[in-house]
């Protein structure tokens, strides 16, 4: 009988120890869902790899572009890299899925049916195409630099799978997934943010995003 009491005590015991560690995984994974950023400070340097992240609108890398320097930055998406259920490399949405959903709706228009869902302004990619001599078009979870945290910028650039490109100023290189802002605010963080939401659904168009970008930034050294 004290044996068998002693058993009991010993697998409720380690019952409870294993519910416990159930319950703060939940608790942890929701509090991580409930904080997603619009801001990642991302520690990165020339030459090595970092991740940027698909639900995230802003990645502040530690590296500073100078101006008139050549630059080439390379991106290899993750698995599963995808906007909600279209599947996307850094170039953009791809196959027929992503070839109709990129077409229909990338840019506001009266047949755009997209544009009267969720909060907020009417849907418009952040960046369709930048404003340089190439005038690189933009898709969904295509990968865009900005110098400084604007990307309405002339120094926008779509990169994608690689690009070089000349700094046309000096700053902090910033790193985006492209995609809808989808908030309810046109500036500032309720730009991308539904503060009535939590986790995932506080951004409403970043948040059903998949998977990462592997970026890696280098400096080209003129050839003499």
């Amino acid at each position: 009988m004290d044996k068998l009491m002693g058993f009991r005590m010993s697998f409720l015991g380690s019952l409870r120890v294993f519910l416990s560690g159930v319950l703060l995984c939940v608790c942890n994974l929701t509090t991580m869902g409930s904080e997603l950023p619009i801001v990642l400070n991302q520690a990165s340097s020339l030459g090595k790899p970092f991740v940027v992240p698909s639900n995230v609108p802003w990645v502040e890398t530690t590296i500073r572009l100078t101006k008139g320097k050549r630059y080439r930055i390379s991106a290899q998406e993750s698995a599963c890299y995808k906007d909600d259920v279209v599947p996307c490399t850094a170039d953009g949405a791809r196959g027929l899925l992503g070839w109709s959903f990129d077409r229909c709706v990338r840019s506001p228009g009266r047949w755009n049916l997209f544009r009267y869902v969720g909060p907020g302004v009417t849907k418009r990619l952040r960046v369709l195409k930048d404003e340089s001599e190439e005038r690189r078009r933009a898709s969904f979870l295509t990968l865009i630099a900005t110098i400084g945290m604007d990307d309405s910028k002339a120094s926008t650039r779509v990169i994608g799978r690689c690009r070089e490109f000349d700094a046309v100023e000096s700053g902090t290189l910033f790193l985006f997934c492209n995609d809808w802002p989808g908030g309810i605010g046109t500036q500032g963080e309720n730009r991308f943010r539904n503060p009535a939401k939590s986790g995932a659904k506080s951004l409403p168009t970043y948040g059903n995003n998949h998977g990462h970008l592997s970026v890696t930034v280098e400096e080209i050294t003129p050839s003499r």
